[in-house]
């Protein structure tokens, strides 16, 4: 499988040292199964039913890391839950502090072949990373990526600084453009890794 490496530029951060910054299940590996998600990640709010693929809703595309993936989608109007779209969550172990710098990597995909009900969530959706003092409230956008694209596995890294402790990760699918539309995006391999890209001092 190929897989490319996007580089995004790096804002220039405070690098602090850190150790055991690690999500639970970050290769999202589960029983594939609609409306179900891998071990450590929750759903937000009705009719927010992200998936363990691949699988369900005619979506085949490979792992990018291990035998799972997430998938989350974007509605648009004429279907359930029309103008929302999917967020899980996850509980870290060990929360993100504020004023500390960050590296992560993950690798998103898009594929044209999600429908469910006789319904297309074809259109392309971005991924948008929150961090969250409580279930389900997100207060900082911490990243989020441009809209994807491609029906192949790339790797994004990025950096992000949070101006608040933060004992939850919010990942979302949201949209590109407007009005809002049924799409899609695949998340896989979402890794804390300070060995990469390290922060740079404030100039």
């Amino acid at each position: 499988m190929i897989r490319v490496l996007i580089c995004i530029g790096l804002i220039p951060l405070m690098h602090l040292s850190l150790s055991g910054q690690v999500i639970v299940n970050a290769s999202f590996e589960g029983d594939p199964a609609p409306s179900s998600l891998p071990y450590g990640w929750e759903p937000c709010g009705a009719g927010s039913t992200p998936d363990t693929q691949p699988g369900s809703w005619g979506v085949l595309t490979d792992a990018a890391s291990g035998h799972t993936y997430l998938s989350l989608i974007c509605r648009g109007e004429g279907v359930p839950f029309p103008g929302q779209w999917e967020t899980c969550q996850q509980h870290l172990a060990q929360p993100l502090r504020a004023g500390v710098c960050y590296v992560y990597t993950v690798d998103l995909a898009h594929t044209e072949t999600f429908a469910a009900a006789g319904i297309t969530f074809g259109g392309y959706a971005r991924l948008r990373v929150w961090g969250a003092a409580g279930p389900c409230q997100p207060q900082q956008l911490l990243w989020e990526s441009p809209a994807v694209t491609h029906d192949t596995w790339y790797t994004y890294p990025f950096v992000f600084k949070p101006e608040a402790d933060y004992p939850y990760i919010l990942l979302e699918a949201y949209y590109t453009v407007m009005p809002k539309y049924s799409g899609n995006i695949l998340v896989d391999n979402l890794q804390y890794v300070p060995e990469q890209n390290p922060c740079l001092p404030t100039m």
